[in-house]
Order: structure tokens, then sequence, then C-alpha cells
């Protein structure tokens, strides 16, 4: 599969008012049946022609931190590959999960496994701008014992957000956050109306 794109153009006045204004274009992409956004995977002023790449490759891994808007979370082990249908085993002592395989996951999903005592939250990345960039976590603690059936979905969101840094978790953004759905392309051209993105 190769990259998804996302191919951006903005006016002399849209870039001297949002770069001037502290404000930094955001892109991340969707976890779950309602499509949830709460990590900011990519963050950056702008300029005449922006591109944002990625592909559909996946990581695991674990944290000791829970959601909180605002704030940016630590990893606590070391992300690993995995695929769809695929099961992340958290083990007791917190060293690096463990991958198998689960032929009764949905076929768009994976799965993590909290085998410690404490609570912990996955974080799920992909290939961003060429590398793996974390874009979710989970939106509530896994308890001891538990687990979470992560789907990513083809749905990506950018919007404009003042001070916004990369890894960040987010529930509410400066401006209203504009959905793109990839389920049938492979790249998206637009530009910025003022309120939100638009296909151009």
């Amino acid at each position: 599969m190769g990259d998804y794109t996302i191919n951006l153009t903005f006016k002399k006045e849209q870039i001297s008012e949002m770069n001037n204004g502290g404000f930094k274009l955001c892109f991340t992409s969707g976890v779950g049946s309602d499509t949830n956004f709460n990590v900011v995977a990519y963050s950056s002023t702008i300029s005449s022609s922006v591109k944002i790449f990625w592909k559909e490759q996946y990581q695991l891994a674990a944290t000791k931190d829970q959601f909180s808007s605002g704030v940016k979370f630590t990893v606590s082990t070391t992300a690993a590959d995995i695929k769809y249908k695929d099961v992340y085993t958290l083990p007791p002592d917190w060293n690096d999960g463990t991958i198998s395989q689960d032929a009764t996951i949905d076929p768009t999903s994976f799965r993590f496994v909290n085998g410690t005592a404490d609570t912990a939250s996955a974080v799920v990345y992909k290939v961003i701008q060429g590398k793996p960039t974390p874009f979710y976590i989970s939106q509530s603690p896994v308890f001891s014992k538990g687990n979470e059936t992560l789907t990513p979905k083809l749905k990506v969101a950018l919007w404009f957000q003042k001070d916004a840094e990369t890894g960040t978790m987010f529930s509410k953004n400066s401006t209203a956050i504009t959905a793109i759905d990839f389920t049938n392309q492979m790249s998206w051209t637009g530009t910025w109306n003022g309120s939100s993105f638009v296909a151009s």
C-alpha cells in the first residue's frame, strides 16, 4: 500500500495570520466506531503549500499515563509492529509487549491486553511523514487483566490550534476539526476557507 497524502495550499494573508497568531496546522487519524481523535500526530506552521503523508502501517506501545487533554504522555514500552487480528500483550513486569494472533478479532482491528497489576493505556502509532508517530491513546485506561480492541479508521482530521505541540492529547480545539474520509481515496487536495478545510 502506498502513501496517503493531503496537499494543502494557503494564501499569503492566511500564512501571516496563522503563523503570527501562534496557530499550528494539526493532523491526526481516528480510531473506533465513533472515529475518536485524541492525539496531535503532526503540528506545524504553514507555508504556501503543505504536504502531509502517511502509511497505514501500525505499531502499538503501552503507557502508564491516562488520557488528559492538553498534556503530553510518556510511552513506557518500545513500540512493536502490529497488524490486524494481532494481540499485543503487556506482561506483568512492564517489559515490552509480545505479539500473537487471534483469528476471532475483527479483520480491521487489533487488541491490547493489560497483563499488569496496574491500569495501562494503549498508544497506537502509524508512519506519518516517513516515521512511526503516535496518533491515538486509549480514551479510558485499560484495567488490570483487561483488554481493549482498537479499530483504526481511514478518517483523518485537520484543524488549527494555538500553541499546539505534536504528541499532545486533546479534546477541544480553537477551531472546528475538518474530518476527511480516505476510505475510497488515496489523496486529497484542499484549502482553508477561514473556518474549515475544503476540497479544491
